[in-house]
């Protein structure tokens, strides 16, 4: 099988606020054999856990199960699913470049989808969601975001971090469930015939 037959991993990136987790449980009903891993899911269940426990205090634990738990289904390989969709702000080189080379030799087709929002936007999903992230957190991210979005016309800082993904796009929210499930049916149809 080529590289173009297997099954996609896609990492669905975006500053805090800016639409994953909708655009990703949108997309998901639509096929099946693709398996999301997005943090959401994580920090429910710990909430469950612990209820009444603020966020903040929560956020690092969230996170890292998210990272472990992504990171050990990417290392699974496809075999028996068509797709994985992973959440991840996206916003940082090195974490990029690390899980696009794994994708690779673990035999996915790495893609990346960007949601792009202006800050605004961002802002009032993150409202819309219940959780602003820390002003500080959020000014990072939204730096390093800008650092990508920078190499998206025409400057070369993110170069390596993009190379080892074959296919990248941007879509603004309200195109990005549709994207993602574009991305991920052809290759379920493949799998199920």
């Amino acid at each position: 099988m080529d590289r173009g037959d297997a099954p996609p991993l896609i990492m669905v990136g975006g500053v805090p606020g800016a639409g994953k987790s909708t655009a990703i449980a949108r997309a998901l009903p639509y096929l099946s054999g693709v398996e999301a891993l997005d943090s959401e899911d994580e920090r429910r269940r710990l909430s469950a856990i612990a209820p009444g426990v603020p966020y903040d205090y929560l956020r690092p634990m969230v996170h890292a199960l998210h990272q472990s738990r992504a990171i050990a289904e990417l290392l699974r390989g496809p075999a028996g699913r068509n797709g994985l969709v992973v959440h991840d702000p996206a916003t940082r080189p090195a974490r990029l470049k690390i899980i696009g080379q794994l994708a690779q030799l673990r035999g996915w087709r790495p893609v990346l989808i960007f949601i792009d929002v202006d800050r605004d936007l961002a802002l009032a999903g993150q409202r819309a969601r219940g959780r602003l992230v820390d002003p500080d957190r959020f000014d990072g991210h939204w730096r390093r975001w800008s650092s990508l979005r920078t190499y998206a016309t025409g400057t070369d800082e993110w170069r390596d971090a993009l190379a080892v993904w074959p296919e990248w796009h941007w879509v603004d929210r309200d195109h990005a469930a549709g994207l993602i499930r574009s991305v991920l049916r052809p290759a379920a149809e493949a799998w199920a015939a």
